[in-house]
């Protein structure tokens, strides 16, 4: 819903990079042919070790959730796979997921959702380069298997009440 819209009057010098196979990916294409977009390259689903390598060669990882209330309520996990990498995040979202990264994470650039002239604004006024981010605390954190000791804890402290 924005990103078309936002490369049509953005400065040739910015491409984004979408990966994988969402149920819009036939109408962001549509859009990119008819506006003739020539800086977004859409790329089919890739495999972990790749799409970190994705990340790692970004200038900056971009999440956007639509202007839904249902959105605002949603914390994508995108939002900690983005976390673990050293690069700073452009972010259109709202509600939990806007206070989880202003909360959680740092170097990172937040619009409204759906908000094409405020995001065209963001990324007209980004620091073109920036040295690698250290998120070492949020990683900590956020470790999978630490939130899975903690929930399999819980469960059985639940369990053992119940009994």
């Amino acid at each position: 819903n924005i990103i078309p819209e936002a490369c049509c009057e953005l400065n040739k010098k910015y491409k984004f990079v979408i990966i994988g196979d969402g149920g819009c990916r036939k109408n962001l294409e549509d859009k990119i042919k008819l506006y003739n977009l020539r800086n977004i390259e859409v790329i089919e689903p890739v495999n972990r070790r790749k799409l970190i390598y994705y990340y790692l060669n970004a200038d900056y990882l971009f999440l956007h959730l639509n202007d839904y209330k249902a959105f605002e309520k949603v914390l994508p996990s995108k939002i900690f796979e983005y976390g673990a990498m050293p690069k700073p995040i452009i972010a259109g979202v709202n509600g939990y997921a806007r206070k989880f990264i202003l909360n959680n994470l740092d170097n990172c650039y937040l619009f409204s959702p759906c908000n094409k002239n405020e995001l065209i604004d963001l990324i007209n006024n980004l620091p073109e380069h920036q040295n690698a981010i250290q998120r070492n605390c949020f990683i900590k954190k956020y470790r999978r298997s630490k939130l899975n000791n903690s929930f399999s804890l819980s469960i059985l402290e639940n369990l053992s009440v119940l009994i």
